[in-house]
């Protein structure tokens, strides 16, 4: 059985949901969307089109397996040792990094391709992370970041009060059924947070009754939505030394797994979105790569 409830069976399916999840399962969920956002911003490339590319915060290294189909030569990387598990293959390598430290853990233009999607907005220090990048990669290559964006984060709040409602009620069917009948883990996988170097964030009592932790380093909700925009981003990159060639929207997430397929394809084609893919090349330069990846 499905594991999403649509908008227009919903009615009927919390009639017999009993034993049955009504959120996604949180892993199948995470590589569909990591689906449709390699399929967004790589779509238009031929395969093989990269020589060589290094991707940051690659997670449990699905996304690289998608990134692969456009590079000759892929290095996969994150600094978490028990999410990031691949075995190395002749065309992708899997390597431990802190994404800070980019700079000083390769040659000079070793890299026609930088991607990372979710990461810089994890990273206490994301300038450094940047000119490191700037130093990795070749004059005429391209540097892709995907990131949630303002939209994004009020989303996330106003949906952050019926989230609680549906999981409190998914746990109470599932606690009611045989655990022969449960398909799936009512819990992520124990990876740990999205920076090991950072102390997960406490949130006081009052708080978390309304509002989500943060998605990344910021200290509160109003300070991670303003560092959601898009000005604060550009800025990050030129003082990096790149440019922005173009800043494409790739798609719509609540980030809770809801499952609403119908209603997000309908915000999406009003021309709403929750993800932006900054796509950068050295200032000053010009690569014939980017003329695959612009709108």
């Amino acid at each position: 059985m499905s594991c999403y409830v649509t908008a227009a069976d919903a009615p009927e399916a919390f009639g017999r949901i009993a034993g049955v999840r009504i959120k996604a399962d949180p892993t199948e969920s995470l590589h569909r969307f990591k689906q449709r956002e390699i399929a967004a911003v790589f779509g238009r490339c031929p395969r093989k089109l990269f020589r060589r590319a290094l991707e940051l915060g690659a997670g449990d290294g699905y996304t690289s397996t998608l990134l692969a189909e456009y590079v000759q030569e892929l290095v996969c990387t994150d600094m978490n040792p028990r999410r990031l598990t691949g075995i190395d293959t002749d065309s992708v390598a899997f390597r431990i990094l802190d994404a800070e430290e980019v700079g000083e853990q390769f040659s000079s233009g070793e890299f026609d391709l930088v991607y990372s999607s979710s990461l810089l907005e994890h990273l206490p220090d994301p300038g450094r992370a940047l000119r490191g990048i700037h130093r990795i990669l070749r004059d005429d290559g391209i540097s892709i970041h995907l990131m949630p964006n303002r939209l994004w984060k009020g989303t996330t709040v106003l949906l952050y009060m019926p989230n609680r409602l549906l999981t409190s009620v998914e746990k109470l069917l599932i606690a009611a059924t045989p655990s022969s009948g449960r398909t799936h883990s009512t819990r992520r996988p124990p990876y740990g947070g999205n920076n090991l170097k950072l102390a997960r964030r406490k949130q006081s009592f009052l708080t978390k009754q309304f509002l989500p932790r943060t998605h990344g380093v910021s200290g509160n909700t109003l300070a991670e939505f303003l560092a959601f925009g898009k000005a604060r981003w550009v800025h990050e990159f030129q003082l990096a030394g790149f440019r922005v060639l173009a800043v494409k929207r790739v798609a719509f997430s609540s980030g809770y797994r809801f499952g609403y397929e119908r209603v997000r394809r309908v915000l999406e084609r009003l021309g709403l979105y929750t993800v932006s893919a900054y796509i950068l090349c050295k200032q000053d330069a010009q690569s014939p790569l980017a003329t695959h990846l612009l709108p």
